[in-house]
């Protein structure tokens, strides 16, 4: 598959694109960007010729080498750029979450499949082994059925964009549509994986602490309403702790993350399931690279 990579900042060119070049049957063959020296970086860092690198999107979506195109642009700018994709018949992956509004992802949604390509978000989370490992206890039933999850993501770090660009802009509404909780939106979908459904009813709690010039939370608390239980995720830009505690009806299940840190910016230490036959401890398999590249990658 001949990927093009719309959005050359931190993500897209740090993450994204060293996952795509170890990905066995995928390469890189164009690349977008506004800004030049993200660009550049691009080039030098896919291998891309200068014919590959484009500042307008539209021209990379109009190349017939792209079969499919990564979008790791801010919220803002995803809409329209994957509406256009879509039409031109490239497959998309998007990076979380899809658009600013609801309709909006709905669009793109059905703009997909009415092209007959396939939409995806980088729901990448799902594909770590730790928790994976978690839902494989629960789907397994060795704790019986999960009654509350609560996941802890109180420690999370608030890496700039790229310099070049606008290294603040998950601070700005209109950019991001959200803070903390855009930031790590990764915690709504693994609660409805480990709850085995969606929810039927949300309240939340957020503020902004910091008097930083923006405009967004950085301090959220989630409740959300499963037909079966219930999910509290509590996340903030800072130094708090992580984890994820699990309640079932035979037992219960908890990640410790080192120095109990907000994974994955600290590695994960082990989860400790303990149910009718006792307890039992499990390591977690590293991502074959740790940091937010091997995330990506796995």
């Amino acid at each position: 598959m001949r990927v093009g990579l719309i959005g050359c900042g931190n993500v897209g060119v740090g993450a994204h694109l060293p996952a795509l070049a170890a990905a066995e049957g995928v390469a890189v063959v164009a690349a977008a960007d506004p800004t030049p020296e993200r660009l550049a970086i691009a080039g030098s860092e896919g291998g891309l010729a200068a014919d590959r690198l484009h500042p307008a999107w539209r021209d990379l979506l109009a190349r017939p080498d792209v079969d499919a195109v990564v979008i790791a642009t801010p919220q803002r700018c995803r809409t329209e750029i994957a509406l256009a994709a879509a039409a031109a018949g490239k497959h998309l992956l998007l990076e979380k979450p899809l658009a600013l509004a609801p309709a909006a992802a709905q669009a793109i949604v059905d703009a997909a499949a009415a092209a007959g390509v396939t939409v995806a978000t980088n729901h990448n989370y799902r594909f770590l082994p730790v928790y994976q490992a978690i839902a494989a206890v629960l789907e397994d039933g060795e704790i019986g059925s999960p009654e509350l999850a609560v996941l802890n993501f109180m420690g999370v770090e608030d890496r700039p964009g790229a310099g070049a660009y606008a290294p603040r802009w998950r601070h700005q509404a209109a950019e991001a549509g959200g803070g903390v909780l855009m930031d790590m939106l990764h915690a709504v979908y693994l609660a409805n994986w480990f709850l085995g459904a969606d929810p039927v009813a949300v309240s939340a709690f957020v503020d902004r602490r910091r008097d930083d010039g923006g405009d967004v939370e950085d301090w959220a608390l989630v409740r959300l309403a499963y037909p079966s239980g219930q999910a509290l995720l509590n996340m903030a830009w800072g130094v708090g702790p992580g984890g994820v505690e699990i309640t079932a009806t035979r037992g219960r299940a908890v990640l410790v993350n080192e120095g109990f840190g907000t994974h994955p910016f600290v590695p994960p230490r082990e989860i400790v399931v303990v149910g009718p036959a006792g307890g039992r401890t499990i390591v977690p398999e590293p991502p074959r690279v740790f940091g937010f590249a091997g995330v990506v990658e796995d």
